[in-house]
């Protein structure tokens, strides 16, 4: 069950890196317990997609044959941006391995687990940056990525505002995960410290 829950967790991992809405430090995520679900099946197909086209790239960035069988000549304008994705790629999955596959822990979801990996998905867009790079005006280039830039620091401001103080922070939990019982808990806390009891009973239960 924890591997194929796994399975969806990561996707939820590629899509916060490119579309990083609904964040929250404590997800009350659902448990899967077949492949066949329909979640997880097309979670397991995009991912072995993914990491599948990792392999071909790094495959195809060695050498690619042209013309007769018995030739083989370099591609010297595209590989280093196609080695450079597969690298990225392979990155993002094998820093997840361990604690996605190879260990069961009691959390099955937390973003920080996604940070040494989202390296990789980071080496894999700048590969494709240089690639695009060659083949788009410069002007062009440059504005999707200063708008990128402008618009991930907007957020993440945001976000820090979220993360300021504890009340924030499960205030924010609760709103997205409202049978998060950890969340109603540690916010009973908080009332306890400071006395606001009758809140702190209403946490509690």
């Amino acid at each position: 069950a924890y591997m194929l829950t796994e399975l969806r967790v990561i996707t939820t991992y590629i899509r916060l890196f490119f579309f990083p809405i609904n964040l929250n430090f404590d997800y009350d995520y659902p448990k899967y317990q077949s492949l066949f679900n329909p979640q997880v099946f097309l979670s397991f197909l995009f991912l072995f997609s993914i990491f599948g086209l990792g392999v071909y790239l790094f495959k195809v960035s060695v050498i690619s044959v042209s013309g007769s069988e018995d030739k083989l000549t370099m591609r010297t304008d595209t590989v280093p941006h196609l080695r450079l994705i597969a690298f990225g790629i392979l990155w993002f999955f094998i820093a997840l391995s361990v604690e996605s596959f190879a260990v069961v822990l009691d959390f099955v979801i937390f973003e920080y687990r996604a940070y040494l990996p989202s390296i990789g998905l980071m080496i894999a867009l700048a590969g494709i940056l240089g690639y695009m790079a060659e083949r788009m005006k410069g002007k062009a280039l440059g504005i999707i990525v200063i708008s990128t830039a402008l618009l991930f620091s907007t957020g993440t401001y945001a976000r820090n505002e979220v993360l300021r103080d504890d009340v924030s922070l499960w205030k924010d939990v609760i709103e997205k995960s409202p049978l998060n019982i950890t969340a109603h808990y540690n916010r009973g806390n908080i009332y306890t410290s400071k006395g606001q009891f009758l809140e702190a009973v209403e946490e509690y239960r």
